[in-house]
């Protein structure tokens, strides 16, 4: 991968995006939970395809000095044009799949042209994707920078902060 990563930590980071939004929201709001299980994991579906052509065209040195010099998002676009989730989001309709899953990807890191009726949706896959980022999970500065957008919106951060808490400990006690 021109990310850094294998596949296995490809793998990790989507199946930590639902286990963030399957323990956050489960005890909240089931119906969201429920509608944001499938777009966190499919949202960054485009980072292999997304590698394989900034490998192509040996691109990797330069994309992963982008993404120590800005984030991983805007160093996509910089290099391909378009970020994962737009791309993501492009495949997933071609697919046929449902606006309610497509609309939240793709605005997930554009929240002022989302949709009101996507919005809280987006932010909550943003949220997820700071945390689950592909190469660093779960990073103390990563969870704070997620914290200050759920404070921005006016969400409550304490559930966010226990859920990051009970994946740390159970992640320790695994280890």
């Amino acid at each position: 991968f021109s990310y850094a990563v294998t596949f296995d930590d490809f793998l990790y980071s989507n199946t930590l995006s639902m286990l963030i939004v399957e323990m956050w929201l489960k005890n909240s709001d089931k119906k969201l939970k429920d509608e944001l299980l499938i777009p966190a994991f499919l949202q960054d579906l485009a980072k292999p395809f997304i590698s394989q052509a900034i490998s192509e065209n040996k691109l990797t040195e330069q994309f992963l000095n982008e993404i120590k010099n800005s984030n991983m998002s805007k160093a996509e676009e910089k290099f391909i044009g378009f970020n994962s989730q737009r791309i993501s989001s492009t495949i997933l309709k071609n697919w046929g799949l449902s606006h309610n899953i497509i609309f939240p990807i793709l605005f997930s890191k554009d929240l002022k042209n989302c949709p009101d009726e996507f919005r809280l949706k987006a932010l909550i896959l943003n949220i997820v994707s700071i945390v689950s980022n592909l190469r660093e999970p779960l990073l103390e500065s990563n969870i704070k920078k997620a914290i200050n957008e759920i404070e921005l919106f006016g969400l409550n951060s304490d559930r966010f902060l226990t859920t990051i808490s009970n994946i740390n400990d159970n992640i320790k006690s695994n280890s």
